[in-house]
């Protein structure tokens, strides 16, 4: 005859929950008792059983929950060490089986274990484990009364369905633990762990429930008050002054509780503080003067001016100074200047009803300031408060007598700019076959490969025979086992590539794109080594008709990219006289390289070129087509657009449709001759990448919009000091435009402080006319409307430093806009010094 043990002890060794469930809920308490008394025995035969995945752990589990007596007897078996250790809480798979077994339990003993299971609860970061799942259905269908349990309260907020907490069992009791459980505020900030909702969501579900009379007003009120005395980190009560400020109380609602939000000016957190006087503003009270006084112990600036303006109240109505002076004294050395500023004021006004400890008490505070070097005495004021006001408490509270301002230290001398020499010549030509067959290139030089490629062609008509057998090893590495030839797709495959198709190996490689122009490109390599590939197409198609030039055009004679006029005339002169006519892309280069000096003796050399390429190239020397104009856009990201000369235009084609993958110095050397271009080129992609200043200043042609953005650009990154220096000593640039451009940039989030480096480094090492020029275009767009910042302080000191360094003189509308101002500040301060120094009107200092 079989027992109910038995066909549990069949279900747990077949590892069948759904069987141990039902077996288990149909129990009778009779039954259950024998069975509870028979697990331990059991498990430890079953531990010792052959099952490393021990499948025997959720079905001895449940087991043990529906049989064993008692609540915490029960609780304890669920956790007993043989099932958790591989595993510290319930697997998800076990919340509905341990709910469906538990509800054949009797209700007062689901009650009690409910309870018991919330308190097992440790996280106050709530994962979504069956634990969790199971304490939040029992606590929901037996009605137990939620124990007061910070990781509860946590486990609730993640998981609450914000548009069901009206109809939630648990609302009632646990929405007033919100206010005081820890770290509440933050997990009801931020988004819920299935990323559902962020901060709004329960906002506006508390809200609703007030608006819906489901819950009183009164007690998310007093929830946040409760929470703003208990105290905690600003991040933490961030989420209740939201919600307060949502819930918009009424006068009526808040005069009885003035006392609570006096109570939180001396040291709840500043948002909170805030919160608080705008209460006590609203209601018209007038802080008693213990309150008064903790404002101006607070390190917030604001906080301690309204601080000192109702202390000034307090004084003209009546209350002795000398009661107040600890904590005047203190505000004389708080952070921030402003309210340094208005203490100073406050201090002067009653100075003659302070007794002598008071006044020793503002000596003491005024001796705590940080000093002027090698000067211990009450003057040293001067350098954190503004100068007038610094006199005044010297002559109010003693010192030395007050001189007049220090005269100004050594005038400036500028270091000289540093030398921009001519670019530099290019190596010789690769002249003989072995040289070529040894040259290695790397991914990134753009330079070896026009010579290769030049060697290649100059060596392939004058000994084709030996440069064939210097090349055969190379060719072998370059050829497929099918027999043809690996096409170049990285810049050391250039020559393997080149000398397989020689040699005859494979056929000729094409470009990945047609020559055509406006064609859309693929977007993989720099617009150099796009050049690079179609040149090197040219190259082989002649090869293969037998056309080869005695040489190629477009190799560079400096290092910058750049061609000098008189070589490329002796190269043309070669190609006449060969009867060779030019390969398109190679002169087409060429002209892009070619450099904007030339000499008379060159012109004349030119003109007797009789090929049509000749007769361009005399063209080009004696009238060069005009430079292309780059308009300039500010939109989510800025554009430039160009407009260019229509044979220019012919010889650039599609190159500016590439826009993904860059190489500054290997882009420039493609427009050496043609700077905006160049610019243009290495101006930062989607990415914000920018670099190529370097190889500009050496090249050819006027600057525009392009090289101001570029140059703003790396100044606002903190790296373009060195190349801002070598552009100031070669010449005038657009110099406000780059300011503007800076201006921007800083609008849009570029870091001040990177951009205030790399200016004061260029200024400093000589160029500070230049860096003065950018700074009238960047307070021109950059000077603030109503939102002053520390930065925009830092960068009016800094321009009015540099018009000193460089005399300069004209009015600036924006600066004296801003020098007109009232308002006492630091920023003005300067502004009115810069001022000065711009129009002559009063001393500059």
């Amino acid at each position: 005859m079989t027992t109910p043990w038995d066909h549990v002890e069949a279900a747990i060794a077949a590892s069948d929950t759904a069987a141990i469930v039902a077996l288990v809920t149909t129990l009778t308490e009779t039954d259950r008792k024998p069975i509870a008394a028979r697990l331990p025995a059991h498990l430890q035969v079953i531990r010792a059983s052959d099952d490393p995945e021990r499948r025997w752990i959720e079905p001895m589990r449940l087991v043990g929950l529906g049989t064993i007596a008692t609540p915490a007897a029960a609780l304890t078996w669920l956790f007993k060490r043989d099932f958790t250790r591989d595993q510290a809480v319930l697997p998800i798979s076990q919340a509905g089986p341990c709910a469906a077994i538990a509800r054949s339990r009797p209700d007062d003993w689901r009650r009690d274990f409910a309870v018991r299971l919330a308190l097992r609860l440790r996280s106050l970061d709530p994962g979504d484990g069956g634990l969790e799942r199971l304490t939040l259905i029992l606590l929901r269908e037996t009605g137990a009364e939620p124990p007061r349990h910070d990781p509860l309260t946590a486990l609730w907020i993640a998981t609450a369905d914000l548009g069901s907490l009206a109809e939630d069992p648990l609302t009632d009791a646990l929405l007033p633990t919100i206010f005081e459980a820890e770290g509440a505020g933050r997990l009801l900030r931020r988004a819920d762990y299935w990323g559902r909702r962020g901060t709004d969501g329960w906002i506006d579900a508390l809200t609703g429930l007030a608006e819906a009379g489901r819950t009183r007003r009164e007690t998310l009120l007093d929830g946040c008050r409760s929470r703003f005395l208990r105290g905690a980190p600003a991040f933490d009560l961030h989420f209740f002054t939201l919600l307060h400020e949502r819930l918009a109380p009424t006068d009526e609602e808040l005069r009885p509780h003035l006392g609570d939000y006096l109570a939180l000016l001396p040291a709840a957190p500043g948002p909170v503080a805030e919160l608080a006087l705008g209460v006590i503003r609203r209601l018209s009270a007038t802080p008693p003067a213990d309150a008064v006084e903790a404002l101006l112990f607070r390190p917030e600036g604001k906080l301690v001016k309204v601080g000192l303006s109702l202390l000034d109240k307090l004084l003209k109505a009546g209350a002795d100074p000398d009661d107040h002076i600890t904590a005047l004294a203190v505000a004389l050395t708080c952070a921030s200047a402003g309210a340094r500023e208005r203490a100073v004021k406050l201090v002067v006004a009653h100075a003659a009803k302070l007794g002598e400890a008071s006044v020793e008490a503002v000596r003491t505070a005024i001796d705590s300031l940080p000093k002027a070097e090698g000067d211990a005495t009450i003057r040293a004021v001067w350098d954190v408060l503004p100068p007038e006001r610094g006199r005044v408490l010297a002559e109010v509270f003693g010192g030395d007598p007050v001189p007049e301002p220090e005269p100004e230290g050594e005038p400036f001398v500028p270091p000289p700019l540093p030398m921009v020499s001519n670019p530099h010549p290019t190596p010789p030509d690769i002249d003989h076959p072995s040289r070529l067959a040894r040259v290695k290139l790397i991914w990134c030089d753009w330079l070896d490969a026009d010579r290769w490629l030049d060697g290649f062609v100059r060596l392939t008509r004058d000994h084709r025979r030996d440069l064939v057998t210097a090349l055969r090893r190379l060719a072998e590495s370059g050829s497929r086992s099918d027999g043809g030839h690996k096409d170049f797709r990285t810049l050391p495959d250039l020559p393997a590539c080149v000398a397989a198709a020689l040699i005859g190996l494979g056929e000729a490689p094409q470009e990945r794109s047609p020559l055509s122009r406006r064609t859309a490109l693929p977007g993989e390599v720099p617009v150099w080594d796009l050049q690079l590939q179609r040149r090197t197409a040219e190259i082989l198609r002649a090869l293969a008709d037998d056309a080869l030039p005695p040489c190629l055009l477009a190799t560079p004679t400096r290092q910058n990219g750049l061609i000098d006029a008189g070589i490329l005339i002796e190269r043309l002169t070669r190609h006449e006289r060969a009867g060779i006519e030019p390969l398109p892309l190679d002169l087409a280069q060429a002209l892009l390289r070619l450099r904007r000096t030339v000499t008379e003796l060159e012109l004349r050399k030119a003109a007797r070129l009789r090929s049509a390429a000749g007769r361009r190239l005399h063209r080009w020397l004696a009238n060069r087509p005009t430079d292309p104009e780059v308009t300039l856009t500010w939109g989510e990201k800025p554009t430039v657009t160009l407009t260019m000369d229509a044979e220019l235009e012919e010889l650039v084609g599609d190159l500016f449709e590439q826009q993904w993958g860059k190489h500054p110095d290997g882009d420039v050397a493609i427009f050496a001759a043609h700077r905006e271009l160049a610019a243009v080129a290495v101006l930062p992609g989607s990415s914000g990448y920018v670099s190529g200043l370097s190889a500009l200043v050496s090249a050819e042609g006027p600057v525009g919009p392009a090289m101001s953005l570029l140059l703003a650009s790396m100044i606002a990154g903190d790296y373009g000091a060195l190349d801002l220096m070598r552009l100031a000593a070669t010449g005038p640039a657009p110099w406000p435009e780059t300011g503007r451009c800076l201006a921007v940039l800083l609008q849009r989030g570029a870091k001040p402080a990177k951009a205030l480096s790399a200016l004061r480094l260029a200024a400093e090492r000589g160029a500070h006319h230049a860096v003065w020029e950018i700074m009238t275009g960047l307070l021109e767009v950059y000077l603030p409307g109503e939102k002053p910042t520390s930065a925009h302080t830092r960068l009016v000191a800094f321009a009015a430093d540099v018009a000193g360094w460089t005399n300069a003189q004209g009015e600036l509308p924006a600066v004296t806009t801003l020098a007109a101002g009232t308002r006492k500040s630091r920023l003005l301060e300067q502004a009115q010094r810069l001022h000065r120094q711009l129009t002559g009107v009063g001393p500059a200092r």
